[in-house]
């Protein structure tokens, strides 16, 4: 037999959060040394002389239909309109799909090409190439920008000691 459910549901109890300054004194997790190891990684950014990829025989129906279905729900958001157009295309029969997948064939052979032709121009070599360039510039300012406020905090600390 299933439990009467007028037996009250027990409370969730919790414990106050520190404050991080809190953590950091105390040496609990999350202090200053565990902080720089969280960072995130910088992503390198993509090449955008790449070829795309080759679209998939559902976005090629997606994109002829996503009017179609807005319009018939316009009620609907986004992710809503994603799921509906899920569901219509898995009720498609073979034939139905037959243009879309034949869209997708003939996009694969397009990414192909792009690709080869990428490739054989020094592609991902050259962008790496670029990219190496493109962080011994970021490195060189950076470092200006390091020396021009050590200078500084320099000049400060002198006039500091004129003053006492």
């Amino acid at each position: 037999m299933p439990k009467a459910e007028t037996e009250p549901k027990a409370a969730r109890v919790t414990r106050p959060r520190k404050p991080k300054a809190a953590k950091a004194e105390e040496g609990e997790e999350g202090s200053e040394g565990e902080e720089e190891e969280k960072k995130k990684k910088k992503r390198v950014k993509k090449d955008p002389n790449a070829p795309k990829r080759a679209m998939s025989a559902f976005m090629f129906y997606s994109m002829a239909e996503r009017e179609n279905v807005k319009e018939s729900h316009p009620n609907l958001g986004f992710g809503q309109i994603g799921q509906q157009l899920g569901e219509q295309w898995r009720n498609l029969s073979e034939a139905e799909k037959a243009p879309y997948e034949q869209q997708a064939e003939d996009d694969k052979v397009r990414a192909a090409k792009d690709k080869a032709a990428y490739e054989k121009s020094g592609g991902p070599g050259r962008w790496a190439e670029e990219l190496a360039r493109l962080a011994a510039i970021a490195d060189a300012k950076d470092a200006v920008v390091k020396e021009k406020a050590a200078a500084k905090e320099a000049r400060e600390a002198a006039k500091e000691a004129k003053r006492s």
